[in-house]
């Protein structure tokens, strides 16, 4: 039972056993704010689908950047040899791949949020109301897969419908939440 769960009661109200010793204890956003069931407001879904676009929108202007480049980088390795050029094209593909997930593992480890969630006062949370790491991070983007599954994020939109946190499958098996600030 996560700390949260111990402090509050069924009424919503904290218990105080010691003076600041149990208040200590619980759980606390990034910038020092104390989570507890009550204060966590879970992100409706069209908040996190915008947050979803703006991020989308970043990575695709990055990728135009990098693109040009390597465009440059492949035409100038297939003048050598054309399996030259092949090899360097699936390296960049690769490079390109790893940053955009990076992105979201890197922002929302070290400061629970990516910029589209930073921009629309989103943050990703672990269900306890502590901070996530490189393990919650790593695990609820990688199974973006599976939430992308069939077509359009079907499966992300049915899990977040039946779940009172609005969680994706990701979330559920990381155990996080995106919440409101």
């Amino acid at each position: 039972m996560s700390a949260v769960h111990h402090q509050i009661g069924q009424s919503g109200v904290s218990s105080h056993r010691g003076l600041l010793g149990d208040l200590a204890e619980l759980p606390r956003g990034r910038f020092g704010e104390l989570l507890t069931a009550p204060t966590m407001r879970p992100a409706g879904i069209l908040q996190r689908a915008a947050a979803y676009v703006l991020d989308f929108v970043i990575i695709a202007v990055g990728l135009f950047v990098v693109g040009l480049f390597s465009s440059l980088v492949v035409s100038f390795a297939q003048s050598s040899s054309p399996t030259a050029g092949v090899v360097t094209a699936l390296a960049l593909f690769t490079t390109e791949l790893l940053a955009i997930v990076a992105y979201f593992v890197v922002g929302e480890a070290k400061t629970g949020a990516t910029l589209g969630k930073h921009a629309l006062g989103l943050m990703v949370v672990r269900t306890d109301g502590g901070d996530i790491g490189y393990r919650e991070a790593v695990l609820r983007n990688v199974l973006r897969l599976v939430d992308a599954l069939p077509f359009l994020s079907l499966t992300a939109l049915i899990s977040m419908a039946s779940s009172d946190r609005n969680q994706r499958v990701g979330d559920r098996i990381a155990k996080t939440m995106v919440i409101k600030l």
